[in-house]
């Protein structure tokens, strides 16, 4: 069905598109991770149980990402996907 090369031209692709992946996610992540752990720390200094306490700061911190980050990722997908159509499109 595929020769090698297109196999292995997919199996690139994928291995980029992972990774990248990966580099989308892990800001976010390790941003949530902080958040959680200082929500988490001051729940239990204050002994407040309230789920806002660990919404909040999430939330602020997903829009804050977002706007500093955003650009940087965004234009990381559309190079990704610019160069996915362009070796893709080579193909008929």
């Amino acid at each position: 069905m595929f020769d090698s090369l297109a196999t292995e031209v997919l199996l690139g692709i994928l291995r980029q598109g992972l990774i990248l992946a990966l580099l989308v996610s892990a800001p976010f992540l390790l941003m949530f991770l902080i958040a959680g752990l200082l929500s988490g720390a001051f729940s239990a200094a204050t002994q407040i149980q309230d789920h806002s306490v660990g919404f909040v700061p999430r939330l602020a911190i997903t829009l804050i990402g977002f706007a500093l980050i955003g650009p940087y990722l965004g234009a990381q997908l559309v190079r990704f996907t610019v160069s996915v159509f362009s070796v893709l499109g080579g193909w008929h």
